[in-house]
Parts: structure tokens; C-alpha cells; sequence
């Protein structure tokens, strides 16, 4: 989809072909809306909202010695562990000294700070994040809103949000997501949005993005049965912070930090 229009309920597609709709789920948006950095452009410069950045990070990765990530969600620590297990040298780059507060306890947090240190990751606190990359054609470095300059050679940003141009000038432009209700209805009749569109706090995480796909289907479950006129509120998935926790490391890694953690 390359443009949708809500008022006239018509979806127009990148091929020319348009379709009339009776009901709508938008989780996404055709184009990421990028940080207005200084050097945004330059070689090297990569997010994790689109399967083609990944990719064209990962051949990118030969020619890569140093990755400065911008921390926002747990899809940057993927990415961190990754790219440290591959032999790079890794500095993530967090917005405040405690890492995810939204998500995680304070506890918690330090216990992922110290597993990140144990494996030769580097840990950086700045309130301003990332301000301006720096190179010619190549990312050479990153300057922090602290003013420290980091030498690196690759630049992963997380906090990714969706460009809501393609909806037209329905919301106002500085508008990061929808506006819905409880139940992910936005104000246009049986037209729902959720995962990195949605303004519903619930389920969501850093960066706009769901926080797996079994958070992903309860949302959709959640709109469907909207538009078959049943609408449920928001279910509570069983999902705690160990679990968060075995997602990203295996039981043998969380050994050393095992008596920090409860379920």
C-alpha cells in the first residue's frame, strides 16, 4: 500500500491498482520515519524496522569493526548480542542510566546492563542519545548530546516510527501514531490500528514496535472482533520479565545472574 484514503475508505497500491475497503487493520506504514540527525544519509548509518535494512547491515558487517546501536528496545539487544557474538565491537548507547525503565525493573535492568558488560559490550548513558553522525561519505564517528564523540564505523538507530504520510493530512504532521480507543479503533468508521501505529500504551515498547508476535495476534485478535461488532477488551498475556529475560539468553547464560532473578 502506497497511499490510503480513511474518508473514502479506498487503498491505493504501489502498481497503480486501487480497492475499495469496508474495514481496515493498519499495523504499519509503508516507510519508517527517520531521526532528523545531521549525517543521517552516510554509508553505515542502519535501523531494525525494515527487513531490508537488516540486510544491507549484514553485508555491511565486512567492512565493519565498530557498532555504535541506540538503545530504545530489546530488538537493539538482539542486535547487540549478535553483532558482539560475530566478533564486532559493540558500544550501546542508552537515553538514561537505567536500561528499558519502561519495561523492566530497576533490578533488572542492572542485571542486562552487567550480562552486556560480561560479554565485552560497552555501555554508554547520554540524555540526548545520538545528535549528529559524523564522516563524509562514511560514518567515521557519532556525537552524543553529552558531546563526547564515539569513533565507530557502523550505526544502528532503534527508535524507528512509522511515517504517517500515507494516510494524508488526516493527523497532524508532527503525529507519531493513531489515536484509538481501548480497543484499537481510531475515529473512522471499522478502521483499526495496532503494533507500531497504535497510541494504546498497552503491549507496546521503546521504539514503537510490538513486543512479540504473540503481542502482535492478541492485538489483531483485538481488532478483529471489532469488526465482527464482539469487542473485547484488552486480554493480559502471561508474560513477565524472566520471560523477557530467556528470550534473549540461554538458561546456562542467566546462571550467574540467576539468584537476581524471580519470576
Amino acid at each position: 500500500i502506497s497511499r490510503v484514503n480513511l474518508t473514502r475508505q479506498r487503498v491505493f497500491l504501489a502498481d497503480k491498482i486501487q480497492a475499495d475497503f469496508d474495514g481496515l487493520i493498519i499495523t504499519d506504514g509503508p516507510q519508517p520515519r527517520l531521526p532528523q540527525h545531521k549525517g543521517i544519509r552516510r554509508q553505515g548509518v542502519f535501523h531494525l524496522a525494515r527487513i531490508d535494512s537488516v540486510k544491507n547491515l549484514i553485508r555491511y558487517l565486512v567492512f565493519t569493526e565498530t557498532v555504535a546501536i541506540e538503545l530504545s528496545g530489546f530488538s537493539g539487544v538482539r542486535a547487540a548480542l549478535a553483532l558482539r557474538a560475530a566478533g564486532k565491537e559493540v558500544v550501546v548507547i542508552m537515553r538514561q542510566d537505567v536500561f528499558l525503565p519502561d519495561i523492566l525493573s530497576p533490578e533488572r535492568s542492572a542485571m542486562l546492563i552487567r550480562a552486556f558488560t560480561a560479554r565485552g559490550i560497552h555501555i554508554l548513558s547520554s540524555s540526548g542519545g545520538v545528535m549528529d553522525i559524523i564522516g563524509e561519505t562514511e560514518v567515521k564517528a557519532v556525537r552524543l548530546g553529552s558531546g563526547k564523540i564515539i569513533a565507530c564505523d557502523m550505526v544502528i538507530l532503534e527508535n524507528i516510527t512509522p511515517d504517517l504520510r500515507f494516510l494524508g493530512d488526516v493527523f497532524p504532521v508532527t503525529c507519531l501514531n493513531i489515536p484509538v480507543t481501548h480497543n484499537f479503533r481510531t475515529n473512522f468508521p471499522d478502521v483499526y490500528a495496532i503494533d507500531a501505529l497504535s497510541q494504546v500504551d498497552a503491549f507496546k515498547l521503546p521504539g514503537n514496535y510490538s513486543l512479540d508476535t504473540q503481542v502482535g495476534c492478541a492485538q489483531a485478535m483485538i481488532a478483529i472482533s471489532g469488526l465482527w461488532d464482539d469487542e473485547k477488551e484488552i486480554c493480559e498475556l502471561n508474560y513477565n520479565q524472566r520471560d523477557m529475560l530467556n528470550d534473549f539468553f540461554h538458561p546456562q547464560e542467566l546462571e550467574p545472574f540467576s539468584q537476581e532473578v524471580t519470576s
